[in-house]
Parts: C-alpha cells; sequence; structure tokens
C-alpha cells in the first residue's frame, strides 16, 4: 500500500511525498514522487495502487503526465497554437521603397525608375503580395512582357485614323502601344531587380525570382542570338 508523507521544507513550504515499493512487497524497491499539495499527493497515490505499485502508465518522474496523455481517457490531441501569419508585402511598397535606398545611382536614373514602375510594373504586380509565390509566377512574367511587346488595343477605336490619307496604312487605336524591344529589356530588368532584392531579403520574402529565366523579345539584329535573363 502506498503512503503519503508530509515534510517540512526549510523556506517553509510543506512538501507531500508518497512512498511505495515496485509491485507492492516488503522486497519491492522504494520509490517516490514529490507535490505541493495533498490533494495531488492523493490523487498520485489511488494511481499508483490501481497500477499494482508500479509507476503509472505515463507519468513522467518528477515531472507528471505525459503532454497529451489523460488518466481514464488516454491520448489526446494537443492543439499547437497558430503562428501568426507574416504581414503581406505588397510589391508596389517594396518597390518604391527599394528604389529610394538604391545607391551608386545618379538621381536622374532613380527618377527614371520610379516613373518605369509607376507606368509598366505598378499597373500590372502593384497589388502582388510578394510573400505569396503563387501570386507571381514566372508564367505572368511572361505574359506581361508579352503584353509589352504586343501592346493593348483599344477596342472602343478600331482605328485611331479612321480615313488616311492617300499611301498611309490605317493605323490602331491603342491602350497601350507596343513598345520597342529594348525598352521591354529595361523594364523586366528593373523587375528582375525587385524580385531579386525580395529573395535575398534577410529573412528572404520570397523563395525564388520569377523573373530569372525570362526569354525577352529580340530585335531584328539579334535574330541569330538567344537571350535569357
Amino acid at each position: 500500500m502506498a503512503t503519503i508523507n508530509q515534510r517540512k521544507l526549510a523556506d517553509g513550504r510543506t512538501r507531500y511525498w508518497v512512498k511505495w515499493r515496485l509491485g507492492g512487497t516488503r522486497t519491492g524497491a522504494p520509490q517516490s514522487e514529490p507535490f505541493d499539495t495533498r490533494a495531488d499527493a492523493h490523487t498520485f497515490k489511488l494511481h499508483v495502487e490501481a497500477a499494482g505499485h508500479q509507476w503509472p502508465e505515463n507519468w513522467i518522474p518528477r515531472r507528471g503526465w505525459a503532454e497529451g496523455w489523460v488518466p481514464g481517457h488516454g491520448w489526446i490531441k494537443v492543439e499547437e497554437e497558430d503562428e501568426p501569419e507574416a504581414e503581406p508585402v505588397l510589391f508596389a511598397d517594396f518597390a518604391r521603397e527599394l528604389i529610394d535606398s538604391m545607391t551608386g545611382i545618379a538621381e536622374r536614373t532613380r527618377a527614371d525608375y520610379h516613373r518605369e514602375l509607376e507606368l509598366h510594373l505598378i499597373p500590372r504586380f502593384g497589388k502582388v503580395n510578394l510573400r505569396d509565390a503563387a501570386q507571381l509566377k514566372p508564367k505572368d512574367v511572361r505574359a506581361w512582357v508579352n503584353q509589352l511587346r504586343t501592346g493593348t488595343p483599344d477596342p472602343k477605336a478600331s482605328y485611331r485614323t479612321p480615313n488616311p490619307s492617300r499611301g498611309r496604312k490605317k493605323e490602331p487605336g491603342w491602350l497601350r502601344k507596343p513598345l520597342a524591344t529594348k525598352f521591354i529589356h529595361n523594364l523586366h530588368g528593373l523587375l528582375f531587380s525587385i524580385c531579386e532584392a525580395a529573395v535575398r531579403e534577410d529573412p528572404p520574402i520570397r523563395p525564388s525570382n520569377p523573373a530569372a529565366r525570362t526569354r525577352l523579345p529580340r530585335a531584328d539584329h539579334e535574330a541569330d542570338t538567344e537571350m535569357c535573363f
């Protein structure tokens, strides 16, 4: 039979010890476990006796029941605290701050970057959360480059000049005209730099650069040259 011994500590607190012999026999090895309250000691004493004077199942000496173990019920699922979701990093905010913080460039170049960003990148990617790789994929970059190359016709104006003078072709109306190949390269380079900066942040904002291997349109004099960035 297990017993409860009461002991006064030097700091004035009272400690309660449950003592028993393994197997409940006189020759069994003596065991003990301390508790701060008599109620806890009494509860543990009942568990020891119910276990045949062995250590109760899943009791960790000096620590208590194993996490997730409830006597009489078994294992229960321990709910993990959800980690707070990282705040989104919008492309527009990150890109503007990046250009503002760039070193080694002239202020005129910085102004050019801001202008190109506002006119050509933010309308397409401004609300993208850079933390979410699904919101900006390589296929999205390719679609953007193709749109820059082909332009965006104006559905409300089939032709900007409905009755051109003799010898001139009808010129289509545009919401956004096709851009020159070199300018497309420059815009793609700016997008690449922004995404690469997000990858190299500490800690990284995104795992990879979606503009890393975009095949860009070639000028006529580059017809024999494959270019990948």
